[in-house]
């Protein structure tokens, strides 16, 4: 090959001469036309389509997704270890997407022309039902796909198969073993400490007297005393009766003052000075209850208690049917991802091999292109 190119290139360069030693362009303008950049290029012309009964599966849409992602030791290996590296990963995602058209298609001939609605809505009621097993909680059901290393968008994918071949695979989803108690404790104390576990969180609305911006009334007071004093008035007609945030928002001089001194949640741990004084304080106070006047680098301060978690780790009966929910969305998972290579593998596509050799190729050339 290297012969040939060598070849080639003695002809090209040959025959771009002539009997005239003069050029097109002069050694000056030769000079000032810019040299092409390297960076941002297309992807090489040409492709690799495959056929999956009707559908098509073209290699665009396996090399475009993984291009960008490639690792900096796969962009600075040789082919041969590029290869050894990126392979792999070619070959699971064109399995997948080759699983996916061929279920679609099965799922259209069983279907009927308005599949897609339907199996749409099948999904959002799948995704409903699993957000009910964290109390209806969305945020709480996100952050646990997050942690599980998952997504919404990965769990739609996974039930959109899972509905797609439903009428192939239930059989042996229907002789799955119920989940056991040890397998669900089990997964409780392996996962635990990076699932369930949660920081302490205070909320609380706080008066902030900061002593620089105190104007005494008497011109023999101090500063410091005069807002002592004020903390006590203060304190004095929580005690009586009077709202906290009103009073927090005429006397605080709290960046939160405009919303009655109300904090968002925050950990106590996190508190800095001045303020981490307080977090020193809550423990032995109830929730309703004040606190202060506390003095701290130059500010005095008064706090009501509105809520307060204790940090740690969720006890395992509170977890369970979280658990029990992420065990069976695993198990389907993994059934559906063992069907799909069956189903490819049973279907014997031509030209899958050298399609993956393709795709493989291709990312290769991007790689040194870049």
């Amino acid at each position: 090959m290297l012969r040939y190119f060598l070849i080639l290139s003695a002809v090209f360069i040959a025959g771009c001469g002539s009997a005239s030693s003069k050029g097109k362009f002069t050694a000056e303008q030769m000079q000032n036309i810019p040299i092409a950049s390297s960076e941002n290029l297309p992807l090489p012309s040409g492709g690799f389509v495959l056929s999956i009964g009707t559908q098509t599966l073209d290699s665009d849409e396996i090399v475009r997704p993984l291009a960008a992602n490639l690792n900096k030791s796969a962009v600075n290996s040789d082919y041969s270890s590029f290869s050894a590296e990126v392979r792999k990963v070619v070959e699971q995602l064109t399995v997948k997407r080759i699983a996916e058209l061929m279920l679609y298609q099965k799922a259209r001939l069983q279907g009927g022309a308005n599949i897609e609605d339907a199996v749409d809505k099948a999904v959002e009621t799948e995704v409903r039902k699993y957000v009910m097993k964290f109390g209806g909680d969305w945020a709480k059901a996100e952050d646990q796909l997050r942690k599980a290393g998952s997504s919404w968008e990965e769990f739609r994918d996974y039930q959109k198969k899972l509905i797609l071949s439903q009428s192939y695979i239930a059989s042996n989803l229907d002789s799955q073993p119920p989940i056991t108690y040890s397998e669900l404790y089990g997964a409780y104390e392996q996962q635990k400490d990076k699932l369930f576990a949660k920081d302490a969180s205070l909320t609380l609305r706080l008066i902030d007297i900061e002593i620089e911006k105190v104007e005494p009334a008497d011109a023999n007071a101090s500063r410091i005393d005069t807002g002592r004093q004020l903390a006590g008035q203060l304190l004095e007609r929580i005690r009586g009766g009077d709202d906290f945030g009103k009073l927090a928002s005429e006397y605080s001089n709290g960046y939160r003052k405009d919303y009655g001194g109300l904090w968002e949640a925050v950990n106590p741990e996190s508190l800095a000075e001045p303020y981490s004084v307080i977090a020193s304080t809550v423990d032995n106070i109830s929730v309703g209850d004040f606190g202060g006047p506390l003095e701290s680098g130059g500010h005095v301060f008064i706090f009501k208690i509105e809520d307060k978690q204790e940090g740690g780790i969720e006890p395992f009966e509170k977890v369970q049917d979280q658990l029990a929910a992420q065990i069976a969305f695993e198990r389907k998972v993994g059934m559906i991802d063992d069907f799909s290579k069956k189903i490819v593998e049973q279907a014997q596509i031509a030209n899958k091999d050298a399609f993956v050799a393709f795709c493989v190729n291709r990312l290769y050339l991007l790689s040194k292109r870049n």
